[in-house]
Formats: C-alpha cells, sequence, structure tokens
C-alpha cells in the first residue's frame, strides 16, 4: 500500500465507517457517506490490538469513466460481442429495476467487460412504461392543471386521465376506412398501423429499457425494432399531411393524435399526454 493512496475503513460484514464530531468511527450509510482516509489517518483510527481486528483499510480504486448505453451498445457490436447483448439486458433488469428506491431519480452503474455503463433511472419515464403502456394500453390524455408533463405524470392519481386503449382503435379502423376513398395511401396506412401494432406488442416487454437503454432491445431483436420505428416514421407522415381530416375522425373532445415511436399520444388544451 502507498504512503500517497487513499483509503476507506471497512468491517470484515462488508459496512463502510465514517468520523463524527468527536473523530469517532461509526457505521456510514454506505460507500458514499464513508469518510475517505490516507494511509496514516486510517492506522490511527483503527488503532492496534482487539480494535484493530475488527477493522480493515480498503484501497479506493481510481474510477474509472463511464460511458452511456448508447456507446456501450455499439462498442460490443464493434468489437464482435453482441452474443453477450441478452446478458446486459438481464443485468439492467436486475440492477435498474430491481434498485432499492425507484421513486428516487439516480444513476445506476453497470459494468461490461472492465468498463462502466452509466444508466439514468427516471421514475416519470419508468412509470410511463409500466403504467401507462402496455400491450393494449397505449397512453392517453391527462387532465392537469401543470406547468411539465412530469407533474401530471408523477401525481397522475390525482387526476383524470382517459387512457387511449384498444377498444379506441375501432374509431380508427372506421375513419381510415371513411377516407380510404379520398386519399392515394389511404389503404395502406390501414395496413400499415395494423402492422406497427403487431410490431409494438413483440417488443412490448422491452419497453422499460427503450426508455433508458434504447439500443440493447434495439440490438436484442433488431427485426421487430427496426419495423416499428419504420412503420411509425410512415404512418405519422400520413397523419402530417392529412391532419385535418383525421384529427376529429379519432378523438370527439378535438385532441391531437399523434404517433410516436412507441406510444400513440393526444394532447388538448386541458389535457398532457
Amino acid at each position: 500500500m502507498g504512503t500517497d493512496s487513499l483509503y476507506y475503513i471497512m468491517d470484515y460484514s462488508g459496512h463502510y465507517y465514517r468520523t463524527n464530531q468527536a473523530e469517532q468511527l461509526v457505521a456510514a450509510a454506505g460507500e458514499q457517506e464513508a469518510t475517505v482516509f490516507t494511509l496514516a489517518q486510517a492506522n490511527r483510527h483503527i488503532g492496534v490490538g482487539k480494535k484493530a481486528s475488527f477493522y480493515c483499510m480498503v484501497p479506493i480504486e481510481e474510477q474509472t469513466e463511464s460511458i452511456n448505453p448508447t456507446s456501450m451498445a455499439s462498442q460490443m457490436i464493434f468489437e464482435g460481442n453482441a452474443q453477450q447483448i441478452h446478458d446486459v439486458l438481464a443485468q439492467l433488469e436486475q440492477k435498474v429495476d430491481n434498485r432499492s428506491n425507484n421513486e428516487k431519480r439516480e444513476r445506476v452503474d453497470i459494468e461490461v467487460d472492465g468498463t462502466k455503463m452509466q444508466i439514468k433511472a427516471e421514475p416519470v419515464t419508468e412509470r410511463i412504461a409500466t403504467e401507462l403502456t402496455d400491450e393494449t394500453d397505449y397512453g392517453g390524455i391527462i387532465y392537469a392543471d401543470v406547468q411539465s408533463p412530469d407533474e401530471a405524470i408523477a401525481d397522475i392519481d390525482k387526476y383524470e386521465y382517459l387512457p387511449f386503449t384498444e377498444n379506441l382503435l375501432d374509431r380508427v379502423w372506421e375513419s381510415l376506412r371513411k377516407i380510404g376513398d379520398l386519399v392515394a395511401d389511404g389503404e395502406s396506412i390501414s395496413q400499415a398501423l395494423r402492422n406497427y401494432l403487431d410490431a409494438r406488442k413483440k417488443i412490448n416487454k422491452y419497453r422499460l429499457r427503450l426508455q433508458d437503454a434504447p439500443m440493447f432491445p434495439v440490438l436484442a431483436d433488431k427485426g421487430h425494432v427496426i419495423k416499428l420505428f419504420t412503420l411509425s416514421d410512415k404512418i405519422s407522415k400520413f397523419y402530417e399531411e392529412f391532419f385535418l381530416i383525421l384529427r376529429y375522425c379519432f378523438l370527439p373532445d378535438k385532441s391531437i393524435f399523434v404517433c410516436t415511436g412507441f406510444n400513440f399520444c393526444t394532447v388538448n388544451k386541458n389535457g398532457l399526454a
């Protein structure tokens, strides 16, 4: 151990320690709260004899720079490690989805072959993925007088929520049938929408990852994901071109209907998608 190194003081049960105002060792809540000691300081606090046998000095490893999920996924592909994609997805599920406090925004580090990947765990988008999205739920309207969508989603239980469920698609099909004779792409767009919904169902299991590490589900199930976004782009361009026709067909309260890559969203003057 070099004299320039820095250390944590731990016990053999794995607990970290910090110093209190009296410079005494007390248990810390975790590594982030632990005091950092020089070699001399650590030796002085641990002492000798029976007390020393209870503690150990743990050198602080040099912090390695972490990379984002997209860079990590790209690096794995370029290095020929595509077979590890599903292993990383399993690790993400364990460390991100099952973290101790999923109501707190935080950064979670995942290590892959010695490289750290940092995930930004965001409770608001996680709630959209888990509570407002499934195979037959495509988002909806939250009627809320708030400053941002985050506020509405975080306190959704306080507000009226109109979900866009699968049964509402009956009106969509009827609307598309009616305009099929008016526009050249009417019939093909109906089929594209059906294909889109089918592809969406097949990647629904990845909905949490699509909001925090999207490249991994893309690589794990690239056929369905690429199909989904290709169809989404085609449908969105159709809506943009014929927006005035479709706006009143889909929702009776003159809400705006928007097709995004994963969810259908609606926005009107009284609600936020």
